[in-house]
């Protein structure tokens, strides 16, 4: 600026020096050098300015920015299903650019909830093992801005997440010193010694350590991988106490098998289920055909899906005759479906990366609870029972296609209770329905909830977060339901990670349906349409009829198919109308059978509807028939439990496609 200013001085200083007649004389050069120089020189000026004020702009709104490192690691996502990849990488960015740290007290879980979710595809993409290493002296809760320091591990795991095919990356949790001197130290650790981290400086992310008064600490270790390390102040408030998991005497010395082949999750794991007080043998995967004393176990820990079927039979035999509790330990990548068990027999499905908290919960549900109890709302010693408020199964809600935010603009004017503490899905739920005209009002948790509620009739929906603080989901739920004013409002749990176990509780509790975060904007235009639609002026079928738009998926309904098996259009209606009336209800009649082992009967059913199936081109439809088919023949009879729920979700998607296509074409 000062040297333009020079510039521009020294332009009237030259002029000066000009003759006097050369601004009299249009036609004197030296009065077109004049003003030549004086404008050249203002253009130079403002220039200049344009150029300092955008720096200026840019270094206000990008000193917090995620690394360029971390940004060229991540994987695309779809971004017209996605709504959080983004936007949640966005907020992340303009949400932690504070001068002052927001110290509250979080969850540990809660964080490794958000931040697994973040990076769950690039550990998809590069098939990493992932490793949560949580010292038994780290409190449950802590205290710190959760926010800043999730930008901080997605920065640093954005990177150390570059390691080629079958590496191992930890990320490990310690409390250091005593009392005034506590560190709070989180480590990550990337095991593979062939990635070239030529750029080890994070500036941005520095400068969020050092904000929360912590120090950052990235080595490159030659042959042995990267080590990125945050020291952190180990920080208390007035309402803050240290509380750790624990569990009653009469769960330790139970004797737990585990069957694990990385040296890095065996021991963690080992290491979880000892500070519980339980005996943990650890085998890998080639030594089971060793193993002769399964039944001397209380406990097997195991991905059933690695089993043999020999193997498969021998442990439902042992599980015939002793009560020893099946655990199958898998991941979240790469499965077609989280929603059901791989089999019947196993008691539970635990998913990696595991925490000490997801142990506790384990051994609580299997050794402390009575076989009657089922789920329970954890209130610190005490614990209440959840008595089931809904009949039936809990519906997992399915995405429609095309969506945009605008065509929220279809649930005007009603209102919805968002419970949900984390304030970047806050930020994406508001930034989806901003455009319509949905009220919205935001509880930070269960209480909050609550005190709204009694103070305002007009919600039409809730969606409900499962882990809160002060009050969590299961609680606040369960409080709802108790209230006659609100026996009937729609409840829709949104969750982390798709767990069926965890889903069950709160249906338990009293929830209607389910989403699952990161949310799909289809998904949440679908639980809208599912719980809003009385909300509109016209019936509900009167409103389809005049505003549905059919997007045909193929895997589910193909309708050039059904067409050309039926021969024209006309005859594919009449047969598509036909269908709706023969299969109603047949969800319970499946059911039935399968629960009263008639098998016969299951299978006449199934070949003469994989037929009719096929015959209109429900696809999706038709193989699960197949399915169930080939179980009956191979006498697997058992694993059709699963199906009673599969069968009941293919249906009432190829009901739903169905309707959505007769109504399109005004057929219906």
């Amino acid at each position: 600026m000062y040297k333009s200013l020079h510039y521009f001085l020294f332009g009237i200083l030259f002029s000066s020096l000009l003759p006097a007649q050369s601004f009299d004389d249009p036609s004197d050069p030296g009065s077109i050098s004049f003003f030549f120089l004086f404008f050249f020189l203002i253009l130079i000026f403002l220039l200049y300015k344009a150029v300092s004020f955008y720096r200026s702009q840019k270094e206000k709104h990008s000193h917090l920015e995620v690394d360029h490192t971390s940004e060229a690691t991540l994987p695309d996502r779809d971004q017209e299903a996605e709504v959080d990849a983004k936007e949640l990488i966005d907020f992340l960015k303009t949400n932690t650019e504070h001068n002052e740290i927001r110290n509250r007290i979080f969850r540990v879980q809660d964080l490794l909830d958000e931040i697994h979710k973040l990076v769950l595809p690039a550990i998809e993409k590069n098939h990493i093992e992932f490793i949560y290493d949580i010292d038994y002296n780290v409190p449950i809760e802590l205290v710190g801005d959760s926010l800043v320091l999730q930008q901080v591990l997605y920065n640093l795991l954005s990177h150390a997440l570059t390691c080629p095919d079958a590496c191992n990356v930890l990320v490990k949790f310690r409390k250091k010193g005593q009392e005034e001197t506590e560190k709070l130290i989180i480590e990550i650790l990337s095991t593979t010694a062939s990635v070239d981290h030529d750029t080890l400086d994070f500036p941005e992310t520095q400068k969020l350590v050092e904000q929360m008064q912590g120090e950052l600490f990235v080595e490159n270790r030659e042959q042995m991988g990267t080590l990125y390390r945050i020291t952190l102040p180990f920080l208390h408030n007035e309402f803050y106490q240290e509380a750790y998991y624990s569990l009653p005497q009469t769960v330790t010395g139970k004797k737990i098998l585990l069957i694990e082949d990385n040296l890095y999750t065996k021991n963690i794991i080992s290491d979880m289920f000892k500070y519980f007080g339980l005996a943990i043998i650890v085998k890998q995967y080639k030594q089971l055909s060793e193993i002769q004393d399964f039944d001397t176990y209380d406990m097997i820990i195991l991905d059933v899906r690695r089993l043999t079927p020999v193997l498969i039979r021998h442990l439902e035999e042992i599980k015939a005759n002793k009560k020893v509790k099946l655990i199958s330990l898998e991941t979240l990548t790469n499965q077609p479906s989280r929603r059901t068990k791989p089999h019947t027999f196993i008691d539970k499905c635990l998913y990696k990366p595991l925490t000490q908290g997801m142990v506790h919960e384990l051994l609580y549900e299997m050794y402390v609870l009575q076989p009657n109890e089922h789920f329970v709302i954890d209130e610190g010693d005490t614990a209440q029972e959840i008595q089931p408020k809904r009949s039936g199964e809990i519906v997992f809600i399915e995405e429609t296609a095309n969506i945009a935010r605008e065509d929220f603009q279809d649930f005007d004017n009603t209102h919805v209770l968002v419970v949900e503490d984390n304030k970047i899905n806050q930020k994406i739920l508001q930034s989806v329905l901003e455009i319509s005209k949905i009220k919205l009002t935001v509880a930070n948790h269960g209480l909050e909830a609550l005190n709204y509620l009694e103070k305002d009739n007009t919600i039409d929906m809730v969606l409900m977060d499962i882990n809160m603080p002060i009050m969590d989901g299961y609680q606040a739920t369960k409080k709802i339901r108790e209230n006659d004013l609100f026996a009937s409002l729609p409840i829709v749990v949104i969750s982390a990670l798709d767990l069926r176990d965890e889903i069950e509780k709160m249906y338990l509790a009293g929830a209607d349906a389910h989403l699952t975060k990161p949310f799909k904007i289809g998904q949440l235009y679908s639980a809208f349409k599912m719980f809003l639609n009385h909300n509109n002026t016209e019936t509900a079928d009167d409103a389809d009829i005049q505003t549905v738009h059919f997007t045909e998926d193929k895997n589910i309904l193909d309708i050039d198919k059904g067409i050309a098996s039926a021969q024209n259009v006309l005859s594919y209606r009449d047969v598509l109308r036909e269908t709706l009336v023969m299969l109603k209800h047949t969800d319970e009649t499946v059911k039935e059978m399968i629960i009263k082992k008639e098998f016969n009967a299951l299978y006449e059913y199934c070949v003469s509807t994989a037929k009719d199936s096929a015959h209109i081109g429900a696809v999706s439809l038709n193989n699960i028939l197949n399915e169930m088919i080939i179980l009956i023949q191979n006498k697997e009879e058992e694993f059709l439990k699963t199906y009673i729920v599969l069968y009941r979700e293919e249906w009432l998607k190829t009901k739903r496609n169905i309707e959505l296509y007769l109504k399109s074409v005004k057929a219906f």
